[in-house]
């Protein structure tokens, strides 16, 4: 039973992340002209929105799976290692290469960090789906 309420828990969050998303992408070039700012600055916030609306899906399913689902299930080592390594062996150095090698724009820069919840996602739903995570639980 908590293996099938945590997963209508990420569908669940799955189905608002892709609608905040989509609505992010459908205001955002509104939103930017709130400010009196130059164009540019307009341009880059906009890029910004874009690029947050497309990892949007991946920080909410890691906020429930990682904070939620895994931590509740006594695996708090496993998301404290899975936290650590995203961060640590990806997010930091893809951030240094593409900031201060490859000299991306801030936006890529911004995308190419966020691609480690990607990474986080992947290896939380490969415990998720063992579900070792549940053997804490009593029903």
């Amino acid at each position: 039973m908590a293996y099938r309420e945590a997963k209508k828990l990420l569908f669940y969050g799955l189905v608002g992340s892709l609608i905040l998303s989509a609505a992010i992408l459908y205001i955002r070039h509104w939103y930017v002209c709130i400010f009196k700012v130059e164009d540019s600055v307009r341009e880059l916030t906009a890029r910004l929105l874009t690029a947050c609306a497309a990892v949007m899906p991946f920080k909410v399913l890691n906020m429930i799976i990682g904070s939620g689902i895994l931590r509740s299930g006594g695996k708090t080592t496993y998301v404290m290692v899975i936290d650590l390594m995203g961060t640590w062996i990806f997010g930091v150095p893809l951030g240094f290469l593409t900031a201060f090698v490859f000299h991306w724009s801030i936006p890529l820069v911004y995308f190419a960090l966020s691609l480690e919840e990607c990474i986080r996602f992947a290896v939380s739903l490969v415990v998720f789906r063992r579900r070792g995570w549940m053997n804490g639980l009593k029903a």
